[in-house]
Parts: C-alpha cells; structure tokens; sequence
C-alpha cells in the first residue's frame, strides 16, 4: 500500500491519527463488551468479523477482491488469520470477565512477547535489557491477576494472556509477510475469521433484536475505521513515532469503562498496569538507542 506524502507537519497530523484510532478500537471493544452481555462471544466475533469484511467487499469490487485474494505464502497467510481470529475471541470473552483498562494492560505485555518468540522462532538476538523488560512485563500482568479484591484473577488473567499471545503470534507472522500486499493480509484475515466464525453459528446462534444488530454493526464499522485511521497514521509518521501512543488505549479503556460500565480500577490493577507499560515503553526507548 502506498503511504501518503509525508510533509513537516505530517508527524503531528500521525500522532492525531493514532489517537484517534486508539480511540475508536476502545469503542469498538467497549460495543463488543456489551454484546456480550446478551450473545455468545463466538457470535459477537462473527458479528465482528462479518460487519468488517462485508463493506471492505462492498468498497472493493469483484476486480479488488480478487487481487487482493492472491498471496505466495497461503499457508502462512492462514496462520496469522488464524490466530488473530484466536486472539480476538479470547478478547471478547475476556470482555465479559474483566474491566476493559485491565484487558488492555494484559494486551500491552504483547510487544514483550514478540521478543519471546523472535528468539524461539526467528532466531533474533536479544540483550539483558529487553530481557528485564520481558519479565518486568510479566510481574505486571501477575500483579494484575492475583487473585484479592481488587484483581481481575486468574480465570481472567489466563484469557486475557491467551489474547495477547494469539496477537504476537500474529505479529511474528505479520514479519514473515513482509513484501506482502497490506491489503492482501487485510483481506484474507477478514475472510478466514468470517467464513470460519459462520460455520459455528448454528451452535451459538442467538437471534439478535434491533438493538443488537445496530450494535453488531455499529462494531464492524468501527472496526473498519480503526483500521483505517491506523493505516493513515503510519502513512504520515513512523512506526517508532507512533509506537507511545498505542498505550493511549489504556487511557480510554478506564474512560469508557467507568462511563459505560462503573468500573472502578483498584489501586494494585493500577499499578500492575503501570509497570506493563513502562516495561514496553523502556523497549520502546531502548530501541531508538541501540537494536540489541
């Protein structure tokens, strides 16, 4: 895909983007925690899924569809879908276990696993500090999960740590597919978690009201904006730029999650998120410095 003409102003204008597609992500996320209230979270991720890829097809056309159909590495294309699709319905059912900022702080320990599996899969090397990083990551998510109070335990800290394994398998895989057509990815990621999540269906089905299906697209089409303004954002800053303002999510989750949901995060949540971010914000840093 071709990224737009980057200008002075163009890192603050990718700065803006970023927010407000971490913006939009958390309201997709808040839309699918109050589905599941109501549905199945296998239904929800179809809902998810379906209401993403029907408009991407509808925009597209039959002459699109089929370009970005075409890959060289189908089967490695097939993984990722796959455990993306693992990845998000882990997190919808996490949705109905667990505040969002929590959901989210347990996602962020994602990058710190990608180092995990560069080392196991890529054959990366990795120094003592990204180390530290990594298993600073993890004594923040424990902190996060054990079981009192104020925690979201383990039950919940187990799903939410499957979501973000699945993601960083996913991005692992996303590495290999470099030179790959973004669009192509996009696609087949799409059309794999739809196909895949309407043939369960009739297991799960729950006839959805109006309500329900205003909010199962109000989901896909946030969805599909999202994506949209992410790919705008990477078009007019780089990655590295951009990196520190996924964790704005974070900042949104407890928003949305009080205005919608009450959730009131306890002080050791807090904090257990506060170290999973600083342990992939010093990944971050250490990585304008040095690549080791």
């Amino acid at each position: 895909m071709t990224a737009l003409p980057r200008t002075a102003a163009a890192p603050a204008a990718g700065m803006l983007l970023m927010l407000a597609a971490m913006g939009s992500f958390t309201a997709m996320d808040t839309v699918s925690k109050v589905l599941t209230g109501d549905y199945d979270p296998i239904q929800v991720t179809w809902a998810r899924y379906t209401f993403h890829a029907l408009p991407m097809l509808l925009i597209a056309g039959p002459a699109s569809v089929r370009r970005m159909a075409a890959t060289a590495r189908p089967t490695l294309q097939a993984a990722r879908a796959l455990a993306l699709l693992a990845s998000a319905m882990l997190a919808i059912l996490g949705f109905s276990l667990m505040p969002l900022a929590d959901l989210f702080a347990i996602n962020f320990i994602a990058p710190l696993l990608v180092i995990v599996l560069s080392v196991l899969f890529l054959g990366e090397h990795v120094g003592p500090h990204r180390w530290a990083a990594v298993a600073a990551g993890f004594i923040g998510m424990l902190i996060i999960v054990w079981p009192s109070g104020d925690g979201v335990g383990i039950l919940g800290g187990l799903v939410a740590f499957g979501a973000a394994l699945f993601w960083a398998i996913g991005l692992v895989a996303t590495r290999r597919l470099d030179g790959e057509d973004p669009r192509t990815t996009l696609f087949i990621t799409a059309l794999v978690g739809t196909v895949l999540l309407s043939l369960a269906q009739p297991f799960v089905w729950t006839p959805p009201d109006a309500a329900g299906w205003g909010l199962m697209l109000a989901m896909g089409l946030l969805g599909l904006l999202s994506h949209t303004l992410l790919i705008a954002a990477f078009g007019q800053a780089p990655a590295s730029t951009l990196a520190p303002f996924q964790y704005s999510q974070l900042i949104y989750g407890l928003a949305f999650g009080w205005v919608v949901f009450g959730d009131v995060i306890g002080a050791r949540p807090l904090l257990g998120c506060a170290v999973i971010v600083a342990a992939g914000a010093y990944v971050w840093w250490r990585e304008q410095r040095s690549p080791g």
